[in-house]
């Protein structure tokens, strides 16, 4: 099963594939599951960026996810109580499916959602190099704001903070490099409502 995921894998990655996207979601759920038997537990966008290189070059997966050959599945009991927990080695294959999946899971595994939605507007925008305005109009245009995958509203009492998790920051960044041109969103992102033209940018009166 694994190999049959790594092999699509390289497949979306192929010259002439339009599914960087779709491979690099599948590149995050096997490492996700690699998690299991790693110590922080943590999956970064760096390590997606890390495998998708390994992969592009024609690495083996037992070069490019040694620890999944670690990972199996031990089962007890009998109908609705059935339990499952993760084993270093003599258990079932599993498969590790995303949050939104229509897919029925055996277990649900939970994480911290403050460290994994770590970006503050302000953060995002100042990783990236940009102001406020055009971070935002940025995000509207992508449709960040809607994904899930990419922000969470974290509700503290009565105030709500909108955080943003790595895919954001990795989205505007890729779009920016892919020659995205940030004037003419920022301009759209304005005249749909969304913002104000700051002072800088308005036009003089003149004179008349």
């Amino acid at each position: 099963m694994l190999d049959e995921d790594y092999q699509q894998i390289a497949q979306l990655l192929a010259p002439g594939n339009r599914k960087r996207p779709d491979a690099r979601a599948r590149i995050r759920a096997l490492l996700a599951m690699e998690a299991h038997v790693r110590e922080d537990g943590l999956v970064s966008e760096k390590d997606v960026d890390r495998v998708e290189r390994a992969i592009r070059a024609g690495g083996e997966r037992g070069q490019v996810f040694p620890r999944l050959s670690e990972i199996g599945t031990s089962l007890a009991g009998e109908g609705v109580e059935v339990q499952v927990r993760f084993v270093k080695s003599g258990g079932l294959p599993v498969q590790l499916v995303a949050s939104g999946e229509d897919v029925a899971a055996g277990a649900i595994r939970q994480v911290d959602l403050q460290n994994k939605y770590h970006w503050s507007r302000a953060a995002l925008a100042a990783k990236l190099g940009l102001d406020s305005g055009r971070c935002k109009g940025l995000r509207w245009h992508l449709n960040i704001e809607s994904d899930d995958d990419c922000r969470h509203d974290f509700v503290f009492g009565r105030q709500t903070h909108r955080q943003y998790f790595d895919n954001a920051y990795t989205r505007i960044r890729d779009a920016l490099a892919g020659g995205l041109d940030r004037e003419a969103v920022h301009r759209a992102y304005i005249a749909n409502g969304y913002g104000k033209v700051p002072a800088s940018e308005q036009e003089s009166p003149k004179a008349s």
